[in-house]
Parts: C-alpha cells; structure tokens; sequence
C-alpha cells in the first residue's frame, strides 16, 4: 500500500557524502530518507526558496513536453529498495490511459515538487519518526 508524503527537509550534513532528503507521511510519523544527488538537491533547494533558473531546466522540459503532448503528470511514486538503491515511478495520463514510466527517485521527487504533484511512498519504506 502507498502513502502520500511530503518533503520536510533537505539535508547538507557534513559527514555525509552527498545531500539527504527526507519525506514524511501526510498523516503519521513515518518518514523516508534518502540520499540524492547534488544537482537535484539544487535544484529543490531553489524550488524552496523560490529562485527560478533563467532557461528551463531538465525537469521543467519534461513538463514542456508532456504539455506538449497534451500528457498530465499525475504523482509519483517511490516503489522500492534494493541493494541500496530506491526505484520510483512517475504515472502519466494521456488518452484516456496511465502510462507507468520508470525513473530515478531524484528525479521524479524533483518533478513532483516543483509541480506540485503528489509523492507516494511504499508504507514497507518508511520508518517511524517522533
């Protein structure tokens, strides 16, 4: 079963080698860290303080061209872990139909956020929290 979560923050800890970002369910305490990768915590950093990159960036381009395709993001969706890597989906609707296409967590975290779509995360990944 999934939940939906929220990001709560995004983390630049010293002894870690890279940026940790951490959702939390919508209605409870669980939450799930991850770790993520540098241009995509920069990314999500400007989306919080509400700095807009001058040209599209990677993610904006995505929306452009499921717009253009006259596609609708839908949510997101953090499926699983193994061998310490997190896999994630992204659902489009076109057609009439859902398309499930795969993706980084990272990246389908990053599309969610700045389009305020929802993220949903496998209840099997979270841990609980105070």
């Amino acid at each position: 079963m999934f939940v939906e979560a929220e990001l709560k923050k995004l983390i630049d800890h010293p002894l870690i080698d890279s940026p940790v970002l951490l959702l939390k369910e919508k209605s409870g305490k669980r939450y799930l860290s991850m770790r993520i990768g540098i241009f995509e915590a920069n990314t999500i950093a400007n989306e919080m303080e509400g700095v807009r990159a001058p040209r599209p960036m990677p993610h904006d381009l995505i929306i452009q061209l499921l717009n253009g395709l006259n596609a609708n993001l839908k949510a997101v969706y953090i499926k699983e872990h193994s061998d310490n890597v997190y896999f994630a989906t992204i659902e489009i609707e076109t057609n009439n139909k859902i398309l499930t296409i795969d993706s980084r967590p990272s990246d389908a975290i990053t599309i969610a956020i700045k389009y305020k779509k929802p993220i949903f995360i496998n209840e099997e990944l979270l841990k609980i929290g105070d």
